[in-house]
């Protein structure tokens, strides 16, 4: 009598080391600095304004530390994405969608086709100066956020995946 449930061993397992990962588009990290920059300056202007309009901060002391922190809290940020950067890379599979992503910590995203409930394609202004997409893909355990953001597609990338992904999910 066979087992119900038998037992599988460690060699069929798939391994995710195997694959072959695709990178996104290199045009995709002056987009990232770009976005990052602008919310860097707002918050620079934000401090400025509380330098200017707040008494208790209008100390050498305070206006220095706060400068330098925000220099140094940008500067690393930029750097974080200069070295994650060349760490984004995804993957179609016959059964699931890898996502890799990740400097200091480092993410694999695994989900099964059979999970997904819908995707999205996003391009915000920079993305279409760019030509650029990101294509979002979302389970039921978490709708209201992507389970999935693969950034810096080209726009035919996007739609050609988005259509691969909905088959796949309409044939399970």
């Amino acid at each position: 009598m066979k087992p119900i449930h038998p037992q599988i061993t460690w060699e069929e397992i798939p391994q995710h080391k195997d694959v072959i990962l695709m990178p996104v588009e290199k045009s995709y990290k002056k987009v990232l600095l770009i976005q990052w920059g602008i919310l860097w300056l707002m918050v620079s202007a934000i401090a400025v304004a509380l330098f200017l309009l707040v008494d208790s901060l209008q100390s050498t002391l305070i206006i220095m530390s706060g400068i330098i922190g925000i220099l140094l809290l940008a500067g690393f940020h930029f750097y974080s994405i200069d070295k994650a950067f060349p760490q984004m890379a995804y993957a179609m599979r016959t059964h699931d969608v890898l996502f890799k992503k990740g400097w200091l910590f480092q993410q694999l995203h695994i989900v099964p086709l059979s999970k997904i409930q819908h995707c999205v394609i996003k391009k915000g202004p920079l993305e279409r100066k760019f030509k650029l997409a990101s294509l979002q893909l979302f389970t039921a355990a978490n709708a209201s956020f992507a389970d999935i953001k693969i950034g810096g597609l080209t726009e035919e990338q996007a739609e050609r995946l988005k259509e691969w992904v909905l088959s796949k999910t309409d044939e399970v």
